[in-house]
């Protein structure tokens, strides 16, 4: 790692993105202290005496349950007797772990494993959370119940979050900010908003799927059309960038006069297609 200068604050929801390999779990490490830089420093301000973390590989004492495995990270933090038993009970309910508080964790689904390793940094109720890849193996309603809450805290009690993920899509609804990792580099810090909008990407896509036999003619219907972007088409499927909201209601309109027209979809640019314009990349984030 190198080149790293971040400075986190209470209510930040940053977003460590970037490919495998690039550094995100080892940065994350440095941050919660678990990893020694060998130059530079980690800084913890006065009013974080701990941070909740979760790690991207298991983190658990197979020996028990559910319930007790959340409960041990607050008895290090001298969080005993009914108040613990609350917080335990609390996120239990938020990630759905109450049917199987008192099974052995090594009896778990990978899902409901990685989801008391969530539930063990929540606990904590930390001032800082550092979280590697709480979303692997999550369905996507457990994601979103995750990620919300997650952003529920920042906004309440200025929690700091830190968080990795390959879901780009879910991490926008939520991250206010963006630090992109590559090759042990940060190569961007800032606000989540504008690393979509620094990139020259078009903001808004037609997607529109035709006849077969009429490809050809739909994609001559825009060509027609004064200052109208080139489509892409791949099989049945046209797309037209956008670039401008005028020409939007234009495109829209000939494709809907179309007779051959069979669907049609408008997608805005997002975090993840922000992200493989800078590699020239389509297809699944690795």
């Amino acid at each position: 790692m190198r080149d790293i200068d971040l400075d986190i604050n209470g209510g930040d929801f940053v977003g460590v993105i970037g490919s495998n390999g690039a550094g995100k779990s080892t940065m994350l490490s440095l941050c919660a202290g678990l990893t020694r830089p060998t130059e530079g420093s980690v800084i913890r301000g006065r009013m974080v005496p701990y941070i909740g973390w979760c790690p991207q590989r298991d983190l658990v004492d197979w020996s028990l349950t559910v319930r007790q495995n959340i409960l041990l990270p607050l008895a290090v933090l001298g969080v005993t007797g009914a108040q613990a038993r609350s917080r335990a009970a609390e996120v239990m309910e938020l990630l759905d772990l109450k049917g199987v508080a008192s099974r052995q964790v090594e009896l778990l689904s990978g899902g409901q494993l990685r989801r008391v390793q969530v539930a063990r940094a929540i606990a904590t109720r930390a001032s800082v959370l550092i979280l590697d890849e709480p979303a692997s193996g999550l369905d996507p309603e457990g994601t979103d119940r995750v990620y919300r809450y997650l952003a529920e805290l920042t906004r309440k009690s200025r929690t700091a979050v830190l968080i990795s993920s390959h879901d780009l899509g879910a991490l926008e609804t939520v991250a206010n900010r963006v630090v992109e990792i590559s090759e042990g580099r940060c190569v961007y810090d800032g606000h989540t908003a504008e690393y979509v909008s620094q990139i020259d990407i078009a903001p808004t896509t037609v997607i529109a799927t035709v006849s077969e036999h009429a490809v050809d003619q739909v994609v001559a219907s825009i060509a027609k059309i004064d200052g109208a972007p080139c489509p892409s088409q791949e099989g049945r499927i046209v797309s037209i960038p956008i670039f401008s909201a005028r020409m939007l209601p234009a495109v829209l309109g000939a494709l809907t006069a179309s007779e051959h027209l069979e669907s049609l979809t408008v997608e805005k640019a997002g975090l993840r297609d922000a992200y493989l314009a800078t590699r020239g990349q389509s297809g699944d984030l690795t």
